[in-house]
């Protein structure tokens, strides 16, 4: 049970997930797992951080130098993936996955892991559109929202709303 968010890349996925983790505190529900977030300098994408949604604590996932599994201009380091995949189980009312990316999918253990997690408790993922046929028929009792400029506003306040709902 949950939401998945998807939408094509920059429409603001990752920082509807930060919102809604946000209220659920505000609300009083425990997180776990992880969000990721690009790493900029001097205006570029150089990498991406893979954050604990729980602690804060943050892990560089994949950058333009450095060493792991290549990955168009990135390279991959697959031990932070490792480290998302065990985000999934820590203690939280709610799992948190962003997202499903093709990065993430170099783990050969992540989307089985990503199942586990959604399937044993409530959660909240996104997921990437050429991704998202690889998650929605192993998510069931799963609310699919694709985010638009015209709705990714609102969209936070829905799912915490739809959560909070769940967890009555």
């Amino acid at each position: 049970m949950g939401v998945i968010l998807t939408g094509p890349p920059g429409i603001g996925k990752t920082t509807a997930i930060k919102a809604v983790v946000a209220q659920l505190r505000n609300n009083g529900v425990s997180v776990a797992g992880f969000y990721t977030e690009e790493e900029r300098k001097g205006g570029s994408r150089v990498g991406f951080i893979m954050v604990n949604a729980a602690t804060g604590e943050r892990r560089r996932m994949a950058g333009v130098n450095g060493t792991g599994v290549k990955f168009g201009k990135y390279f991959v380091d697959l031990s932070v993936v490792d480290w998302g995949i065990k985000l999934l189980s820590g203690d939280g009312n709610v799992v948190v996955i962003d997202e499903v990316g093709p990065m993430e999918n170099l783990h050969p253990g992540f989307i089985a892991a990503v199942e586990n997690g959604i399937n044993e408790r409530i959660s909240v993922l996104t997921v990437h559109e050429r991704l998202l046929g690889l998650i929605t028929g192993k998510a069931m009792n799963h609310k699919l929202i694709r985010l638009s400029i015209s709705n990714r506003d609102e969209v936070p306040r829905l799912v915490v709303n739809h959560i909070l709902e769940l967890l009555e």
